[in-house]
């Protein structure tokens, strides 16, 4: 289980960590909030869903269908999508809040890749270090379009066009359905009036209510990817350092 910590200048003064090498820290993470301006890709590679927060909805990129499931990440830790959710792409850093409420940066103590080897966290004067703190850069601009998102969402819900989600699944036992999902009610947005769709469009909320409709077709590839037999052989974790360029890059991360 993750645990965030904040780096601490006292702390952490000459500690050092290591980049991810797989994404099987994300393999039990079924759903990823997204931020808005990563919707034009994230709407070709996986279905999006709203998720209730406890003040309104989030978009999430929908990777399971079981709570603990993550059917893009592979056997050996690679990624089977076209596109990878940019919160997964910081790890193991994230923002948190001090008490004060300013934003510090935290990482995960238990990832397994913070101790005495790899890149240092801090400069000798206490400063992030250069690759800490160009994460921290990204980090921050995640936040900034996070907040933007919660914003068209919100316009989306006050013109009540998120409604619950329906997915039903078929399996052996009988059918199953999913809870706790949202999606675009086409119909009601389709009978707005004009004045409450140029409303919607002046907030910016049209681009995530289009990507969320195109991308429920990508239900495809969640199911197929739910029936794939499983590996018949242990892929060499060398192979898959080579493959990945022994490192997952933070660039390019909208």
């Amino acid at each position: 289980m993750a645990n965030y910590v904040h780096i601490d200048t006292r702390i952490h003064a000459g500690a050092r960590w290591k980049r991810p090498s797989s994404y099987a820290f994300a393999s039990g993470d079924s759903i990823v909030p997204l931020t808005i301006q990563e919707l034009s890709r994230a709407v070709m590679a996986f279905p999006i869903a709203f998720s209730r927060l406890e003040n309104g909805f989030q978009p999430v990129a929908m990777l399971g269908f079981e709570s603990g499931s993550n059917l893009f990440v592979a056997h050996d830790g690679s990624w089977k999508g076209s596109y990878v959710p940019a919160m997964l792409r910081t790890y193991p850093f994230r923002l948190g809040s001090a008490q004060d409420g300013t934003r510090v940066l935290c990482i995960d103590a238990e990832s397994g890749l913070m101790g005495n080897e790899g890149e240092l966290l801090l400069n000798e004067d206490g400063s992030p270090a250069q690759e800490v703190a160009r994460v921290m850069q990204l980090l921050n601009q995640i936040e900034a379009e996070r907040m933007m998102t919660l914003e068209a969402c919100s316009v989306l819900e006050k013109s009540g066009l998120i409604v619950p989600w329906e997915i039903t699944l078929q399996e052996e036992g009988g059918n199953r359905k999913l809870a706790g999902l949202y999606k675009i009610d086409e119909a009601a947005m389709n009978a707005l009036e004009d004045g409450d769709y140029l409303d919607l469009r002046k907030k910016g909320a049209l681009p995530m209510a289009y990507c969320q409709l195109l991308s429920m077709q990508n239900l495809q590839i969640l199911g197929r990817l739910r029936q794939a037999p499983p590996p018949k052989a242990t892929v060499d974790p060398l192979a898959f350092l080579m493959s990945q360029g022994e490192n997952i890059s933070f660039s390019g991360l909208i």
